[in-house]
């Protein structure tokens, strides 16, 4: 009787354990051979140039001129006041007569005398004021004379105004008459004299605020065009204080006047000069790259207001990357180099700053000889670089 073979059941648990496993080793091995992956990251060295080029500027000029680096443009001019009463903090305060200058004005066709002592009357503030020394006023014509609060005090700080010869006739008060243009100071003095240096702080933020004025007013008159600083001159017509280094008024009022001129120009045109000019500066293995837009300056280095007629030069700093061998970019002599051994044969490329190399799966240590697997990556962006 023939012997029967013992039959091995298989439960299903170990059926499926035994197929899970048996994929698990093909899908380890399709990966060993199929799947190795290494990308190259290379980093381009990068070069800063700047350049500087002449523009012209002219209101005879439609038309940008790109080759003679040349731009149509407008002029705008603006004069501001500034006046402010300036408040001294801190030191002791005691009463004084009050002080200033006052024009003496006579508008008749002869000469008009003052006594020493003559009272002046401010019109708008009632509070007199006493000539220091006698005058001869002379026929249509002015002559400017100190004057000393009759009473001591704050009162006596009167602001600019017109003052009333008080002992003349009211048909003579209306042709000679006083004028004065910056406020009284002195009814109310400090122990701490006022110093040059203070002075010169209060006439710079006068002309600062006067400067943004000026700026402000341009741009609404021109429509909202640009004004650009750099494009733009003042200068200080005027500036007058009630006081000088020295006195101890505890306060005191501050005058400035500045016109300011400037030339209205396209600044995208502008900046598309520049752009022209640098791109220009590369070598022949040179690429350029970007601009560094805060680099852009523009300084005058002549300008006619009354022609419309300027020469300013421009300022532009831009990246530039060398030129790619195209060597670079062969495969073949990657396959088998681990990441030391390709960053070594990278740095022989003088345009190649920096190299990383990412393999994949993580057994991975060298690159695959096939070059689909490999994939080399250029990038231009410099973390040092704007």
């Amino acid at each position: 009787m023939p012997k029967t073979r013992p039959v091995i059941i298989l439960s299903r648990g170990m059926l499926l354990a035994a197929v899970s496993l048996t994929m698990l080793l093909v899908a380890a091995a399709i990966s060993w051979f199929y799947l190795p992956r290494a990308t190259i990251e290379l980093r381009a060295a990068m070069t800063t140039k700047k350049v500087t080029q002449n523009i012209s500027l002219s209101q005879s000029l439609s038309d940008p001129d790109f080759v003679h680096f040349g731009l149509p443009a407008q002029t705008i001019n603006k004069t501001v006041e500034e006046r402010k009463q300036i408040k001294r903090a801190g030191g002791k305060v005691s009463e004084e007569a009050a002080h200033g200058m006052v024009k003496l004005i006579n508008d008749q066709d002869e000469e008009q005398p003052l006594l020493p002592q003559t009272n002046l009357r401010h019109e708008q503030a009632g509070v007199f004021f006493l000539t220091d020394n006698p005058v001869r006023i002379p026929a249509r014509g002015s002559m400017t004379v100190n004057v000393t609060a009759k009473e001591i005090g704050a009162s006596g700080n009167v602001p600019a105004g017109k003052f009333i010869v008080d002992k003349l006739p009211a048909s003579l008060q209306q042709v000679v008459y006083g004028k004065s243009d910056t406020a009284f100071s002195g009814g109310e003095v400090s122990d701490s004299p006022i110093t040059e240096e203070e002075l010169a702080g209060v006439k710079q933020e006068l002309q600062d605020s006067a400067q943004k004025r000026i700026q402000g007013e341009m741009t609404a008159d021109a429509g909202g065009a640009v004004i650009r600083p750099d494009l733009m001159r003042s200068q200080i017509e005027d500036w007058q204080t009630s006081v000088t280094a020295g006195s101890r008024a505890s306060s005191y009022e501050a005058f400035l006047r500045l016109k300011g001129q400037a030339f209205i120009v396209d600044d995208n045109a502008l900046l598309g000069l520049m752009l022209l000019a640098l791109r220009a500066a590369p070598k022949a293995d040179e690429e350029f790259v970007a601009y560094d837009p805060e680099s852009f300056q523009i300084k005058f280095l002549r300008a006619d207001f009354d022609r419309g007629e300027a020469q300013v030069q421009g300022q532009l700093e831009g990246t530039f990357t060398q030129k790619t061998e195209s060597a670079i970019f062969s495969k073949e002599n990657l396959a088998g180099l681990g990441d030391a051994e390709v960053k070594e044969y990278f740095s022989k490329f003088s345009s190649i700053k920096d190299v990383q190399v990412k393999f994949w799966p993580f057994w991975v240590k060298a690159v695959p000889s096939s070059a689909k697997a490999v994939n080399i990556v250029m990038d231009t962006a410099d973390g040092e670089q704007k």
